[in-house]
């Protein structure tokens, strides 16, 4: 995925608050309670490393922070700490139809990187990859460690094709990715057009 594209500049929170977001995301990823929506700092985190104006266009419009809560609401899997720095939650909305979210934070920064995939359900069996950046990342080449844990996961609760994958930073939509060029093989074959007419795939 090329880097190349500007992204929006955000407001950055203090390193030492920084530094307690990236201690509790460790120890909560290391716990088999993944119940981060109920812990108060949750949200305070989520205002602090996504951009407050980004709204999800496949869910209803909502802000994305409502959006990340939302789909973090019903634990999937067990969290997880990969390699020791990279913190996993996954979870679905109460009344999502089969959506899930995918919470990743590399917690070694000075700032922690923090990225949110939605796999929202389009019709039955068909689904779209919504991924949005942290305001902290400053490139789009989305790290291996992240792509493998997406793999990972979409393998793990393999119930249908990707039809559509699209990336967004801080400022908002960048670009749709034809989900065969990151590896997600479809089962069947229907037309991305269908699900994002006047979006090109890269």
């Amino acid at each position: 995925m090329s880097g190349d594209h500007p992204i929006a500049q955000m407001p950055m929170p203090s390193c030492g608050v920084m530094s307690e977001y990236k201690e509790w995301l460790k120890a909560k990823a290391q716990t088999s309670n993944s119940e981060i929506i109920w812990d108060p700092r949750f949200k305070n985190f989520l205002s602090d490393v996504f951009s407050c104006e980004t709204r999800v266009e496949v869910w209803d419009n909502a802000p994305l922070a409502e959006v990340i809560k939302d789909f973090m609401a019903i634990c999937l899997d067990r969290p997880r700490l990969d390699q020791g720095r990279y913190a996993v939650f996954s979870g679905g909305p109460t009344y999502g139809g089969g959506s899930r979210g995918l919470l990743w934070v590399d917690c070694t920064r000075p700032e922690p990187h923090a990225v949110f995939l939605a796999m929202v359900t389009r019709r039955r069996g068909f689904y779209c990859l919504e991924i949005y950046l942290g305001k902290q990342i400053t490139t789009l080449a989305l790290p291996p460690q992240l792509l493998a844990a997406m793999h990972f996961w979409l393998r793990s609760h393999d119930s249908g094709d990707i039809v559509s994958i699209d990336l967004h930073d801080a400022g908002g939509y960048v670009y749709s990715l034809d989900p065969s060029h990151c590896g997600l093989e479809q089962k069947r074959v229907d037309s991305l057009k269908k699900f994002r007419s006047g979006r090109g795939a890269a």
